[in-house]
């Protein structure tokens, strides 16, 4: 009996000791034995057994840069007095990046400091090759040198991009435009193909990518795919009191006059031209907002038309057998981005978050919707990538967390191994975003 007490004690104490060793690691043990790695789309890497191999025309070198851009990795989750005590020591921190890091910036006296410090496990240049999506790779090595790639920029918030706009034109390049949220800043810009190098290792440049003409997604749809009068006979809801954003082709005759389509009349909050200051080229502007495809219309019925041409009556919420949407008694803020009635998208601005999204809920909208999208421009994987414009509708997500954003999932869907579902990575961007709601498979 008296043994069994004894190695009933010794077996708990085996235990305490454990449980100690297991939950009070110390600085060291995991700056000296965890290995997270830094996740970018150029590699995943340790960073302490060694960086990717990058070409020599795509690094930087610390010797001839006083301030530059870094990736700052700390040795654990990271905790408010390390970024606390870095950003004392003279480190500015901007996005986190997986594992543990951040983009910084910092000059060089500060690099070395702060890499000394025991929760700083590693501290490296974020080198311009780091900053070119995948499409933009496979560009560069099949266009030649002098014609122009058309591309998006993203920097940090704090870049000066009237500056770097101005370097841009020195190299022969043409600035379309400009844009800022407080996160980052964005340019989209033609620039000749080698030149590319020399924008990606511009202070304060993030992120490099093609810019990929989006067109329209809904092609087929309208309320009886929907079910709409199911939904609202079974629910009770129409709408009443709710602003919904539509960005698309155009809204009908463009106007809140009576003669606006009386679907839509009446419920109209605003229309916007966005072609008349977002475009590619100036032969895309115009000031109007009225549909010259059809495809905008269309969306806009099946979302909100009241069906009063088909027989309904708004009055007594009877929608029963007529083409009225899905919330036939909301209104409507409309943003046209078709310059010509083809199915290209000429006009969607270079931030979605403060062109697009914010104009709509500063006018009430907590609803915005988007049947548009496409391919990343990465001709192996077209689709399923993550986005500049993917990540703007995050960014608005986030900002505005009160406004739902819902993208068509596209329709490029197929089901090549005939299992009864569409196969994976088939969604266009920016429906890629992680907190939109992407819809699909409407047939």
């Amino acid at each position: 009996m008296r043994q069994s007490k004894l190695s009933n004690r010794w077996l708990a104490l085996l235990v305490a000791a454990i449980i100690i060793i297991l939950v009070v690691p110390g600085v060291t043990q995991a700056k000296t034995n965890n290995t997270p790695q830094i996740h970018l789309q150029y590699a995943s890497f340790d960073p302490l057994g060694g960086e990717p191999f990058v070409p020599a025309e795509q690094r930087m070198s610390i010797a001839s840069l006083e301030t530059a851009t870094y990736l700052l990795q700390f040795c654990g989750p990271v905790r408010e007095e390390w970024t606390a005590a870095v950003t004392q020591a003279g480190v500015r921190l901007y996005d986190y990046v997986p594992d543990y890091a951040f983009i910084a910036r910092m000059d060089v006296d500060v690099a070395s400091k702060v890499q000394d410090l025991p929760y700083v496990r590693w501290v490296g240049l974020y080198h311009p090759a780091y900053r070119f999506s995948p499409a933009l790779k496979e560009m560069r090595f099949t266009t030649s040198s002098a014609e122009p790639v058309l591309l998006d920029v993203q920097t940090l918030p704090d870049v000066d991009l009237a500056g770097l706009s101005a370097r841009v034109k020195s190299v022969g390049g043409n600035v379309i435009s400009t844009s800022a949220d407080g996160t980052s800043g964005y340019l989209r810009l033609f620039v000749p193909a080698g030149q590319v190098d020399a924008l990606a290792a511009q202070d304060g440049v993030l992120w490099v990518e093609p810019y990929v003409e989006l067109s329209i997604s809904n092609d087929v749809g309208g309320a009886s795919i929907m079910e709409a009068d199911t939904i609202r006979t079974a629910v009770g809801l129409y709408g009443s009191g709710q602003i919904i954003g539509v960005s698309d082709s155009g809204l009908d005759v463009g106007t809140t006059s009576a003669t606006m389509s009386d679907d839509f009349e009446g419920r109209i909050v605003d229309g916007q031209a966005m072609c008349a200051t977002h475009y590619v080229s100036p032969s895309d502007q115009r000031n109007g907002w009225n549909d010259l495809n059809a495809h905008g219309t269309h969306v806009s019925g099946s979302v909100l038309g009241n069906g009063v041409l088909s027989g309904s009556n708004p009055g007594s919420h009877t929608y029963a057998s007529t083409f009225a949407g899905v919330a036939p008694e909301a209104q409507i803020v409309f943003q046209s981005l078709d310059s010509d009635g083809d199915s290209g998208l000429e006009c969607i601005p270079a931030d979605l978050s403060t062109d697009l999204f914010s104009p709509a809920y500063n006018l009430g909208a907590r609803i915005h919707t988007n049947s548009w999208g496409g391919p990343t421009g990465d001709t192996a994987n077209p689709f399923g990538g993550y986005t500049l414009q993917s990540q703007q509708v995050d960014s608005a997500a986030w900002q505005y967390k009160d406004l739902l954003i819902l993208y068509a999932a596209g329709n490029d869907g197929i089901d090549g191994n005939s299992d009864g579902m569409i196969d994976p990575d088939s969604i266009g961007a920016p429906g890629t975003a992680k907190n939109a709601l992407t819809i699909g498979a409407s047939e």
